[in-house]
């Protein structure tokens, strides 16, 4: 790992290290408050005294250190026994393990092993048996080079881990940080930082890229295709402060951070510090609810978002916000549920506030017996409140105006929620305005005939599962109906264009330029006007 990936790690989570966590954040086990070294656990008469350090960690996304009640390392659990349990392979763990890997744990009432470095820095790592769930298959743990406990120690994530707490260890033996201390060696290491937070800070907020298609790899005047970050710098602060390029100079190559992986990183950091906010104003609150929902991203992975709904202080008003996202591999209830709960754990907020929750009509959802609002009380203990949420609601009532369905005597399943395309069924005449609707947006993503549009506003695609992407495509057309109209005039008799869009412009400037099609986009359009 780089130096300056390893370096910038330990900035952004020596930003909390020194805050004392909520012990109900951080479970503990029994016997790992009880069981030391060979002692039985009525030897043990302090433990209820001092600060107990976590042993085991629950399935977490925490990206913050595991710290004991008062903001310490938690103490390394390496019990001797005189005898240990075997499980199913009439296998047991050795304590000879612990001076071969001084990394190693062991849990008593877990009877698992853990990795130590990794539980405190690393929670999230893709090993979870050595974080979360354990590890037990001893007749696999130890071989002469391809040992599951040699793998492990080789990875990336366990020496990122080990690294960061050798430096923890390190500052509280000085009881300095780290960085302090590099910062007041070098000073100009602090002044180039504060720019590059600043400018990805800046670039982030305002949703544009940091990078582009052809991307530099050193700070360039007037180069063309370099990314907003690095030009950013060559075009816009230096020549504003010839003092931050000579700095730049000064730096070494692999302290710039101006790399694609530093740029995550900070994003990270500040991702994480608008998080931290919002978990601290929901915890102001007391009481909060959640909605979940998922879509499909680029690559048809199905992915979930959160979102709290509190009682904010500073606004004096109810407010929402995005908690997290995560990709849904398993979209059972039970699945969905666990990472719900999941999400809200690791962010440090108790489920004790939890009062409602809000979802769509689906049954893996709404479902009363199986689904996530059923399961949510079950889990809990207590009746949690189900909110069927209100623009789903509003997606089945223009779905109902717009089906072409004859109601049956005795349809008992008539105000079920079926997952189907927002435009299926729908009536012949509005399916086929809203085939023309996609059809002109494919038409006028054409590069030449984008360059003949005029339109202030840019056609959008519709969403096939969402109304919002109808009604936005829809809001389009109808206010910039003139100006698509003369786009495919003149697109239908430019040499520019080639034939077979020439041929389609025609044949949509004439389907536009009848009076069925401006009645539907007014009505369609008047429709979803009031709709939203």
């Amino acid at each position: 790992m780089p130096k300056q990936l390893s370096l910038f790690a330990l900035l952004k989570r020596g930003t909390n290290t020194s805050s004392t966590p909520n012990p109900t954040d951080t479970p503990t086990t029994a016997s790992s408050q009880n069981v030391s070294s060979g002692q039985s656990d009525d030897s043990d008469t302090d433990a209820a005294t001092r600060p107990v350090p976590v042993h085991v960690v629950p399935d977490s996304g925490s990206a913050s250190p595991i710290l004991t009640s008062d903001g310490q390392l938690p103490e390394i659990r390496q019990p001797v026994l005189k005898d240990y349990p075997r499980n199913k392979h009439k296998r047991k763990f050795r304590p000879a393990w612990y001076s071969e890997f001084p990394w190693l744990e062991y849990s008593v009432e877990l009877d698992k092993a853990f990795c130590y470095p990794c539980r405190i820095f690393s929670p999230n790592s893709n090993e979870p048996a050595f974080t979360r769930t354990g590890f037990d298959n001893w007749h696999l743990a130890n071989g002469k080079t391809n040992g599951s406990f040699q793998r492990h120690e080789k990875s990336s994530s366990h020496m990122e881990a080990s690294a960061l707490l050798h430096d923890r260890k390190l500052r509280d033996s000085t009881t300095t940080n780290i960085s302090d201390l590099m910062f007041k060696k070098d000073p100009e290491h602090l002044i180039w930082l504060e720019h590059v937070f600043t400018v990805i800070c800046y670039l982030v907020a305002e949703g544009a890229p940091l990078r582009g298609d052809i991307e530099l790899t050193k700070f360039k005047n007037s180069e063309i295709g370099g990314g907003r970050f690095l030009n950013t710098f060559s075009n816009l602060l230096f020549r504003l402060n010839s003092n931050l390029e000579e700095i730049s100079k000064r730096l070494p190559e692999n302290a710039k951070y101006t790399s694609p992986t530093m740029q995550h990183e900070v994003i990270d950091v500040l991702g994480t510090i608008v998080k931290n906010k919002i978990v601290e104003e929901c915890k102001q609150s007391g009481i909060f609810s959640v909605s979940m929902d998922g879509t499909e991203d680029s690559s048809a992975t199905e992915m979930e978002v959160i979102v709290l709904r509190y009682w904010s202080d500073n606004l004096d008003d109810v407010t929402e916000h995005a908690l997290s996202m995560f990709p849904a591999r398993d979209r059972t209830a039970k699945a969905l549920t666990d990472n719900l709960l999941s999400e809200l754990t690791s962010a440090g907020l108790s489920t004790d506030g939890l009062c409602s929750d809000c979802f769509d009509g689906a049954s893996v959802m709404s479902g009363w017996k199986g689904g996530i609002q059923a399961l949510l009380t079950s889990n809990l203990k207590r009746f949690i409140l189900y909110v069927h949420c209100f623009n789903h609601r509003l997606y089945l009532v223009i779905k109902k105006v717009l089906v072409h369905k004859t109601p049956r005597a005795g349809d008992e399943n008539d105000d079920e929620e079926e997952e189907v395309s927002a435009t299926s069924n729908v009536r012949p005449e509005i399916q086929e305005f809203f085939t023309h609707v996609q059809s002109l947006y494919s038409l006028f993503k054409n590069p030449t005939i984008a360059e003949l549009y005029g339109g202030k506003l840019t056609l959008k695609r519709l969403i096939d599962t969402r109304w919002s992407g109808h009604i936005n495509a829809v809001k389009v057309i109808k206010e910039c109906y003139t100006d698509i109209l003369d786009t495919l005039k003149d697109a239908s008799t430019n040499l520019k264009v080639k034939p077979k869009q020439r041929i389609k412009a025609q044949a949509y400037y004439k389907v536009l330029s009848k009076c069925p099609f401006a009645r539907k986009t007014t009505l369609v359009g008047g429709l979803c006007y009031y709709a939203s």
